[in-house]
């Protein structure tokens, strides 16, 4: 999950850039989608990746990345199968 560990990254100095500037509800959004992200996160590693959350993954990775090509680039014992 290395391109879901750079988007919390962003995602999370785009909350501060937002809540500097007095953004606050931009800011509260950006903060729900980190927690989703990292709650994507915890399910793969865990191994307990279905449809729902494969699809939700997709639209969280950068284009052109898929699911199955996050996981074979994770470290064995790591992959969800």
């Amino acid at each position: 999950p290395k391109a879901i560990d750079k988007e919390i990254v962003s995602l999370r100095k785009k909350m501060k850039r937002l809540s500097a500037g007095l953004e606050f509800e931009e800011a509260a959004k950006i903060r729900d989608e980190v927690k989703r992200l990292e709650l994507i996160q915890l399910t793969l590693l865990s191994g307990d990746v279905d449809v729902e959350l494969d699809k939700a993954l997709e639209t969280a990775l950068a284009p052109g990345l898929s699911v199955q090509d996050e996981v074979a680039g994770s470290p064995p014992g790591d992959r969800a199968e």
